[in-house]
């Protein structure tokens, strides 16, 4: 979001997508009406870089056996047919912050 868009710094982007309604937004435009983006002036091309779909979903596990725990984070790419291909496997402690 931020390399699309020249006026938002990476920490913008990252508040944005943690304002994120539950479900996502309805619409680019819904998305476009935060209050970080309402002010920035986009084109066509540049609204068309947006998408309220997505390919990608993060997958995250936590396995306990006795007192024993491993965390784990994966980035799946959902493809043709629904079929999913993990892109990064991350594991250990904290392993989703460090997914992307």
């Amino acid at each position: 979001m931020a390399m699309a868009i020249d006026d938002l710094s990476v920490d913008a982007a990252a508040q944005i997508i943690r304002d994120r309604p539950r479900g996502g937004w309805e619409g680019v435009e819904d998305f476009l009406l935060h209050p970080r983006l309402n002010s920035i002036e986009l084109n066509d091309a540049g609204r068309a870089q947006f998408s309220t779909s997505t390919r990608y979903y993060v997958l995250r596990a936590k396995v306990e056996r006795d007192r024993a725990q491993e965390y784990s984070a994966a980035l799946i790419e959902a493809g043709p047919g629904g079929a999913g291909v993990v892109v990064r496997r991350v594991f250990g402690a904290g392993a989703s912050e460090y997914l992307l």
